[in-house]
């Protein structure tokens, strides 16, 4: 994109050597433009410095944005717009900085986001809506910062998953839902790291797994079932790497597989036929 900047309403033009020059003034409107010529912004000046509403244009001439400025700060209500002139988000500037309710909307002229303001920083709840007009995100800041619980839903309006913030860190139990309702899994935060036991279910409500972490890494026992309750798989974890002995079962309940591990080496590996029987072993 070509700009030319310091274009004032006022100019004097002075032709020295073939070349055209403008001559600056601090007061009038001041352009930037697009390649092929129209405007992209223009900035009204009063003493050298912003003053009034400065806008800005898509490439098809159309507005995109408005901002009003006192004094060279934003001050008042600012809006943007989608290329076809529907209004695409409204905020307040007090002193250069966003204060307020902030709404976001669809093309469709729809609600999209809800967001408040304090000096500049996110403070209260902020809200994202399907275009179904169903709350999508719900969240809540405090100054600047993610606090206390932050929930998706899913477009029919059931919880999708529920997020526990503490000064925009994740800290105690990261749930998720099943579109139905029932409880999906369950993982455990500290410091936003994930640390303590996570659990899976199935819709009957069937714990699928259990797994063990410490400071973001598998630390301890791992556990998954089939959707009935049989054991499916069993094995360890110290810090991150495998340890020990894996097994894995088949629905009947018979060993079909056995790994032994050192510091997550494989040392061994050793298949079960359906009877029981050792169909292959190999030590590394």
């Amino acid at each position: 994109m070509k700009k030319h900047h310091g274009v004032f309403a006022i100019v004097f033009l002075m032709c020295c050597g073939g070349a055209v020059l403008a001559q600056e003034h601090k007061d009038g409107l001041e352009y930037e433009y697009f390649e092929d010529g129209k405007v992209h912004f223009e900035r009204p000046y009063v003493g050298g410095v912003i003053e009034g509403v400065s806008k800005q244009f898509y490439p098809s001439g159309q507005l995109f944005e408005e901002i009003p400025y006192k004094a060279g700060k934003m001050e008042g209500d600012a809006k943007k717009f989608y290329e076809n002139g529907t209004l695409l988000e409204e905020v307040r500037y007090v002193d250069g900085e966003r204060e307020g309710l902030a709404k976001g909307y669809q093309e469709s002229g729809d609600l999209f986001s809800e967001t408040l303001y304090t000096k500049g920083k996110l403070n209260g709840p902020t809200k994202v809506y399907y275009d179904n007009h169903h709350l999508h995100l719900l969240e809540n800041y405090v100054d600047g910062l993610r606090e206390g619980e932050f929930i998706e839903y899913y477009r029919t309006g059931q919880v999708m998953e529920k997020r526990p913030f503490v000064k925009n860190n994740l800290e105690g139990a990261l749930t998720t839902y099943y579109v139905t309702g029932e409880l999906q899994d369950e993982k455990n935060y500290k410091n936003g790291t994930l640390d303590g036991t996570a659990k899976a279910y199935a819709q009957n409500g069937q714990v699928l797994s259990t797994v063990q972490y410490k400071n973001g890494e598998y630390d301890g026992p791992a556990i998954s079932y089939y959707e009935d309750g049989h054991l499916r798989r069993e094995m360890s974890f110290v810090e991150g790497k495998k340890q020990g002995e894996l097994k894995e079962y088949d629905p009947s309940g018979q060993i079909k597989l056995l790994e032994v591990y050192d510091h997550g080496e494989l040392v061994k590996r050793t298949e079960y036929g359906e009877n029981g029987s050792v169909l292959a072993t190999d030590v590394k």
